[in-house]
């Protein structure tokens, strides 16, 4: 149910703003996609090329990997299987 009381001249007042805004708004979307559009229609060699990537910041490099020292140490034993005989000491 509307109010009895309504004002239309002064509603129309108080609604202008945002009206007026977001028709504003509305263009600048409008034009936005078609300046998109128009860009992603190009041919890419037309379109300039992206900046280079640069990093401020360069990742340390790897220590080489250390071979475990257990299984490959001439001191260490040879390792034996259950299979295997224990060698014999002259």
């Amino acid at each position: 149910m509307a109010p009895t009381d309504t004002n239309t001249k002064k509603e129309a007042k108080r609604h202008a703003g945002p009206l007026i805004g977001l028709a504003i708004l509305v263009v600048l979307v409008v034009l936005g996609f078609f300046w998109w559009i128009g860009y992603a229609a190009k041919d890419p060699a037309e379109r300039p090329a992206p900046p280079p990537e640069t990093s401020a910041v360069t990742p340390p490099e790897t220590p080489p990997a250390v071979p475990d020292a257990a299984s490959n140490s001439p001191a260490a034993p040879p390792r034996q299987t259950p299979d295997t005989p224990a060698p014999a000491n002259p």
